[in-house]
């Protein structure tokens, strides 16, 4: 059964709705879209075939390299092959991923504390519970 079929969202549609929301200037939908594909992922078990298809730019490296990373890491998580696409360099500054603006100081060092090591290396900081409440 294939994602939509099971009326879940796929790598590649996902990626099209963040980036109509970074279109709109809607980064706390963007990153809805985000944890809402992740969470979808994790509920179609081993039918990931067409989840895993390489999707279009988000129109952003670093949204690319967010949602990449968190496809990734749960490939990690789950014992499943990541996809060769899944794998991006680093962004050349840190990004602390907060739906508008920036933290403060202590909540920027408890993401920064709390956040996966795929996602640290590639110089993203976001915490792992925040994949959880989708």
């Amino acid at each position: 059964m294939t994602m939509a079929e099971q009326h879940r969202l796929s790598a590649r549609e996902a990626a099209t709705l963040i980036r109509v929301e970074l279109d709109a200037g809607d980064t706390d939908f963007a990153l809805r879209f985000v944890f809402q594909a992740i969470s979808d992922m994790r509920k179609a078990g081993n039918a990931l075939d067409d989840f895993l298809i390489q999707p279009e730019s988000t129109g952003s490296r670093a949204w690319d390299t967010l949602f990449a990373t968190a496809i990734l890491w749960q490939c990690e998580r789950a014992g499943v092959p990541a996809p060769s696409w899944s794998d991006m360099p680093p962004l050349g500054d840190d990004w602390i991923v907060w739906p508008r603006g920036a933290p403060g100081g202590e909540w920027a060092d408890r993401i920064r504390a709390a956040t996966p090591e795929p996602f640290r290396v590639r110089r993203i900081f976001i915490r792992e519970r925040d994949f959880t409440t989708a």
